[in-house]
């Protein structure tokens, strides 16, 4: 009996000192720069005209420092910038190539030569400017990298462990699909609290969590953030890692690209079975693509497309011990009308055996029986090459206008990635084959409002789909299997087919919202977001039932060891576990960056989340409930919501940003917040598979029961399976599993803190030495309460 509850988590310290030759900035979406205008003489210059023009479009905005000089510009987005002030009386001082990346907040103080206005000073921006202005730990991998690094299979996210404190989670599963693959850990958090966001809309797959809906190829990713530690209150939801990508947008210049990868078996060394089979399978992989983008209108539309195909084929060399030519002619002859003369005659293997093999004996009434060697070679090995295969067809186009005189910047992109592919793991060394479908979405549209220059209003909308369906080949033959080592054959299904059909198709709706208020020495930032979530799957265990026999003699007989099938209680018939699950989220923020000097800013920030409890449609969820401590007592009860919404997610965050010599050579920053996590629906959904919906039930034929009785082709249930439920919805037969949730399970949330020293080195260098720390409560534990069954 599983029980999901809330626990106590680990506190984590990481020490971290490096070097870097990229910027580190906060994870804002649109970046914003900030400064101060003084005269040669470090005085103020109040109501100085600052103008920005990005180089590749031409949008212009504008602002005007106030009584103290200082200015800040917001609703930016990533690229480079040309910066002009004048000010009657001095000289127009102008910076160009001023590279913007995304989320950053850059200070850039300026000053005015006294002169005409007329006159003008040109100078080439410098990089390398220090994060002065948030506490933020982060890291930025720009274009030049995406592009210029190598990349195994052209996943960008493989670049995100080029940030320190930044590792690769291990692992792959039924559910892990090669172009959606973002498995890392960050500063101690666990992989599935990341939070990916494409374009400032969600990208995440909400059922596992941690995982990417849609992985851009390089070419059509512009720079994307990782955020490590002590984010700002903009951004909840998730207390792991945030990984903002950026997607290319369309210039006033025309361009394009095209490329074509290939790797085959050409080159490569054999692996130990590969040198024992004298073979080689072949592999072949074909990614190939292009994209282009330009002007539609000159300064104000813009489009980008991309493609990406894949193209692989890699099968596996496998080991297999199979039946032989004389042990299916045999059977056919002797039990044509058997079962298992139907397996053998229609799924034989794909390869007959030609070593190891030998006589295991002859068939004998009775299970787990076999009479004398009778002079027929039953069992051998031999090396059999499984078809594995991914076609992957991935297209993406964004749109950019500018318009009411740059007042307004809208942008919408459309991503894409079908998939159709064959693991050769999951495939069988005989006929069976198992083939996953997806068709995975990503819709963001964007629209950021100058409403003046010290207010700016950002709006997203997102659409996020996940679909993914698994099924093999004959759904109508059961999962056989045999148990003994040595005297069994290889499968009659796929390697995972006892979960087949697999159906999980999910989707998720966006609203963001914030609005950035410039007044005096505060920039106020005030929104929220809200997201639906959906998902209506079907996770059928033993749905199609595993039929086990002890071995090769048992088979040929039909004599079945045991059977397992997921069922209704009350008929015994083949019960799926369909549901259609929902969620309901939201989240508000105030986020006020106060500059109380030039050298001295203060972060201050409060988010509430607000998770919502999971849901069914049909209101088809139970969970374990105790009336009191005594378990014997407890009782599965249908409940929907599933457990009770938790309203005291407050989460405070504050940091400060010093410069403490004025000139931008040092930058000391700290921090401190509490972020909390949502309950992903792969961990609260599991409770489908709970009384009084379905059961698992098995016949094993050592407890006495007829399992050779209910076998089957196809499988149609029995009463031998049927099994009555008491009145706390356990069986009166058996004790069943079952795996619930606590009712009154509470958000878990991590507290992070920091202290981070960096130093400008000359170069385009940086020195940083960073102190972060980390703390969870209320982490989610999975822990077995009936220790006595």
């Amino acid at each position: 009996m599983l029980f999901y509850r809330s626990m106590m988590g680990p506190r984590l310290i990481t020490l971290a000192l490096f070097l870097a030759g990229y910027t580190m900035w906060g994870q804002r979406i649109t970046s914003e720069i900030t400064g101060t205008v003084t005269d040669a003489f470090n005085a103020a210059v109040p109501n100085a005209r600052v103008i920005v023009i990005e180089q590749n479009t031409k949008r212009r905005l504008e602002s005007q420092s106030d009584g103290a000089g200082a200015f800040r510009i917001v609703g930016l987005t990533p690229g480079a910038y040309e910066i002009s002030v004048e000010a009657t009386g001095f000289r127009v001082e102008k910076r160009t190539g001023v590279a913007l990346d995304v989320g950053q907040v850059l200070r850039l103080d300026l000053q005015l030569q006294i002169g005409s206005v007329d006159e003008a000073i040109t100078v080439e921006a410098i990089g390398n400017a220090l994060n002065l202005e948030t506490s933020e730990v982060s890291g930025v991998v720009e274009q030049k990298a995406i592009v210029g690094l190598p990349l195994n299979g052209r996943n960008v996210f493989q670049l995100a462990e080029l940030q320190p404190g930044v590792i690769r989670v291990a692992g792959s599963g039924l559910q892990e699909s090669e172009t959606t693959d973002a498995r890392i850990g960050s500063a101690g958090s666990r992989f599935r609290d990341n939070q990916i966001l494409l374009d400032g809309v969600s990208n995440n797959n909400d059922r596992q969590g941690g995982r990417t809906t849609i992985t851009l190829n390089p070419d059509a990713v512009d720079q994307f953030r990782i955020v490590t530690n002590n984010l700002s209150a903009e951004y909840g939801r998730s207390a792991g890692a945030l990984i903002s990508v950026v997607s290319r947008a369309g210039t006033n210049d025309l361009h394009g690209t095209a490329f074509w990868f290939l790797r085959n078996d050409n080159f490569d060394a054999s692996n130990t079975f590969e040198a024992r089979a004298g073979s080689q399978p072949e592999f072949k992989r074909n990614q190939f693509g292009a994209t282009l983008g330009g002007p539609v209108i000159r300064d104000r539309l813009f489009y980008f497309a991309s493609y990406q195909g894949l193209r692989l084929r890699q099968p596996q060399q496998r080991q297999a011990t199979v039946e032989t030519p004389e042990f299916r002619d045999f059977v056919l002859r002797t039990r044509p009308n058997s079962l298992a003369a139907k397996l053998l005659r229609n799924f034989p293997p794909k390869a007959n055996p030609v070593f190891n093999i030998r006589d295991i004996g002859s068939p004998e009434a009775g299970v787990q029986r076999a009479g004398p060697p009778d002079g027929i070679p039953d069992l051998g090995d031999v090396f059999i090459p499984v078809q594995g295969y991914t076609n992957d067809d991935q297209v993406s186009v964004r749109v950019d206008y500018n318009f009411n005189q740059n007042r307004d910047n809208v942008n919408f992109r459309f991503s894409q990635n079908d998939q159709d592919r064959q693991s050769a793991s999951g495939n069988s060394v005989r006929a069976f084959e198992a083939t996953t479908l997806e068709l995975d979405q990503n819709i963001g549209l964007n629209l950021t409002h100058v409403f003046t220059p010290s207010m700016i209003n950002d709006l997203r909308l997102g659409y996020n789909a996940d679909p993914q369906y698994t099924d093999g080949n004959f759904p109508e033959i059961p999962f056989v299997t045999m148990r003994t080592a040595g005297r069994s054959a290889a499968l009659f299904s796929q390697t995972d087919g006892f979960v087949f059909p697999l159906d999980i198709r999910t989707y998720a709706y966006h609203l963001y919202d914030g609005f950035s208020w410039i007044r005096g020495r505060n920039t106020l930032k005030i929104g929220g977001e809200y997201r639906a979530f959906g998902e209506n799957s079907d996770f059928p265990t033993n749905l199609k039932p595993t039929v086990t026999f002890f071995d090769l003699m048992d088979f040929a007989d039909d004599e079945v060891f045991s059977v397992a099938a997921r069922v209704s209680p009350t008929t015994g018939h083949p019960a799926g576990t369909y549901r259609n699950f929902r969620q309901n989220e939201f989240g508000i923020f105030v986020q006020d960056d106060w500059k109380i000097t030039r050298r001295l800013t203060l972060n201050l920030g409060l988010r509430y989340d607000n998770f919502g409890p999971l849901t069914e449609k049909n209101s088809l969820l139970s969970t374990l409930v105790f009336p009191d401590t005594n378990l014997a007592n407890a009782g599965i009860v249908e409940r929907d919501p599933l457990y009770e919404r938790d309203n005291n997610n407050f989460a405070p965050r504050v940091g400060f940003a010093w410069d403490p010599t004025g000139n931008g050579a040092w930058a000391i920053r700290s921090g401190f917040g509490i972020f909390y996590s949502r309950l992903w629906s792969n961990f609260t959904g599991n409770t489908r598979f709970n009384t009084p919906y379905s059961l698992p039930v098995t016949l094993s034929a050592l407890s006495g029961q007829d399992a050779s009785g209910v076998y089957r082709i196809p499988f149609v249930g029995d009463p031998a399976f049927v099994r009555p439920l008491d009145d706390k919805n356990g069986s009166t037969a058996f004790r069943p599993s079952l795996q619930a949730v606590d009712p009154t399970i509470r958000a878990p949330y991590n507290m992070q803190w920091t202290l981070n020293i960096q130093h400008r080195l000359p170069a385009d260098w940086r020195a940083e030495l960073a102190y972060l720390g980390s703390a969870g409560r209320k982490l989610l534990l999975r822990n077995e309460i009936n220790r006595f069954s």
